[in-house]
């Protein structure tokens, strides 16, 4: 990555609030009554012009002709008296050391007064662009392919931070990766889902974790670990692992009527940091017998059980192990899944290929949790065929991964914990996602909360919202001898044994938190 493309407005200034409110008073004077927040979701990031155009076409007449004059010059009153820096930018700016830009929708007149007033201009000047500059603005890519051109740098190399459906679309259609920004005060609780539907790699809510956000992307280990819950707020992890903290999962839950023994995953290394212990009481070393991990067992001796698991910040390379699966139902795929799936990739290669492989699988699933499995009573992963079927984050993966396969692709499954950042440091269940290697190259895919979002353009990314990630275990077709039990599809979580089969738990509570090291 050699450029960072910022907008100006809601990303730099916090000014999209002004700028929707002026216009919304206007036009409402004018008998298009229209309220600020209608503006800011319809028309921000939009350029004046092109909105103007949408609203004349709605209210089947022509704006006065001095309207656009009128709004201008009271953005300008406003900005001389409200316009602040986005908390945080400032230092941003300045510990970001790749090439950086501007290119906004604003015009170039109120770009240069919003940059001086608010002290940025000499951070980033002479590299501002307005659209005006180019045939059409947000969301169209004009903007910022003009941007990548000026600069020197292909847009392979380019990464955008927007605060705006229409920029965020506009850096996708640029061939470029993008960071959305919901702190600005224009920003309402469902901005990051629409940033992210809208093609958003990460989100971030603070200036302050931009500098921290670019180096994982840029080093290759953008996990989203970006930030931990600690004492009710949120610190970066690289502070966190300066400071000499690890993070402790804590899994409490009822145990169920006639449980005999307790099975719990023993942890793994990925990029996403490593398990380093698992403690309870009573626990008894195992091995699965296909992929050679390790787990646990427990007899409990109370009605609740609590079991503990300790992450560190150390990175690790996904196991081999998990891109050579045992035999199993949930692992071989039916010869009419290798038919259906052999066009999509057509000539395609690498990433490309797999992409193409993801988003075919999006095309046939809707995200649910139906009680009778899309493979129930195959021993097979069959071809679904035309049509869409639910499916949970496990029977889309189960397909998903046959599908990879069936496509030529090494491909490995892994279960754990996610804690969206919104529930600050909880969650109610199990994740699990989809690892794919390529030349020796990983990356992860996560279908079912792109499709929760409202997408099905399928990008090698993890669950797109901002949180934490733990894994701790691998593979599906998991056999356990010690407990004669055996063709388990997944080991997600603790799981109880009654009756020799494995029994999910009810409504467990799932926490993270921070400890400091001895």
């Amino acid at each position: 990555m050699d450029l960072v493309i910022f907008d100006c407005d809601g990303v730099l200034i916090d000014s999209e609030l002004i700028a929707c409110s002026a216009d919304a008073e206007a036009l409402s004077e004018i008998g298009y009554p229209i309220t600020t927040e209608d503006v800011i979701e319809r028309f921000a990031g939009v350029p004046a012009d092109a909105m103007y155009k949408t609203i004349e076409t709605g209210m089947g007449r022509a704006l006065p002709g001095d309207f656009k004059a009128r709004v201008d010059q009271r953005i300008l009153d406003k900005y001389r008296t409200e316009l602040k820096p986005i908390e945080g930018i400032k230092d941003a700016l300045s510990q970001i050391e790749l090439k950086k830009c501007v290119a906004s929708s604003s015009t170039p007149s109120k770009l240069a007064l919003g940059l001086v007033e608010t002290g940025l201009f000499d951070l980033v000047y002479p590299h501002v662009f307005s659209t005006v500059l180019v045939e059409r603005g947000k969301p169209h890519p004009d903007i910022f392919l003009y941007a990548a051109r000026v600069m020197g740098v292909d847009t392979s190399k380019c990464i955008v931070v927007e605060d705006s459906v229409a920029g965020v679309t506009a850096a996708t259609a640029a061939g470029m990766r993008s960071v959305g920004f919901t702190g600005g005060s224009h920003c309402g609780p469902d901005h990051a889902d629409r940033l992210i539907a809208a093609g958003a790699e990460r989100v971030i809510d603070s200036m302050h974790l931009l500098p921290d956000t670019l180096g994982r992307i840029l080093s290759g280990y953008d996990t989203w670990g970006v930030t931990c819950v600690c004492h009710g707020g949120l610190i970066p992890r690289r502070i966190m692992k300066l400071r000499g903290f690890e993070m402790k999962l804590t899994y409490s839950a009822q145990v169920p009527e006639g449980t005999s023994e307790i099975l719990i995953p023993g942890g793994l290394a990925t990029p996403h940091g490593c398990c380093t212990e698992v403690l309870a009481d009573g626990l008894v070393k195992l091995e699965e017998a296909t992929t050679g991990q390790v787990a646990y067992r427990m007899t409990p001796q109370a009605r609740e059980v609590t079991i503990t698991f300790h992450f560190d910040q150390s990175v690790g390379a996904y196991p081999d192990a998990m891109f050579t699966p045992h035999p199993s139902r949930f692992t071989r795929f039916a010869d009419d899944l290798l038919s259906e799936i052999e066009p999509v990739g057509g000539d395609l290669a690498g990433s490309q290929r797999a992409r193409a492989v993801a988003c075919h699988v999006a095309a046939r699933f809707t995200y649910g949790h139906p009680e009778a499995k899309f493979n129930d009573g195959f021993d097979v992963v069959p071809a679904l065929g035309c049509g869409l079927t639910e499916g949970s984050c496990v029977d889309i993966n189960t397909y998903f991964l046959a599908a990879l396969r069936a496509a030529g692709i090494d491909a490995g499954y892994v279960t754990g914990f996610f804690f969206p950042e919104e529930k600050a440091g909880t969650c109610e269940d199990g994740h699990c996602w989809v690892v794919t290697k390529i030349d020796g190259q990983t990356e992860e895919w996560d279908i079912a909360h792109h499709l929760k979002l409202g997408t099905r353009d399928i990008r090698p990314n993890l669950n797109p919202k901002p949180g934490m990630r733990f894994a701790c275990f691998h593979s599906m077709g998991l056999d356990f001898p010690d407990l004669s039990i055996g063709g388990v599809k997944a080991l997600i979580e603790p799981m109880a044994v009654v009756d020799g089969q494995l029994i999910s738990f009810e409504a467990p509570q799932v926490r993270a938190s921070t400890f400091a090291l001895a």
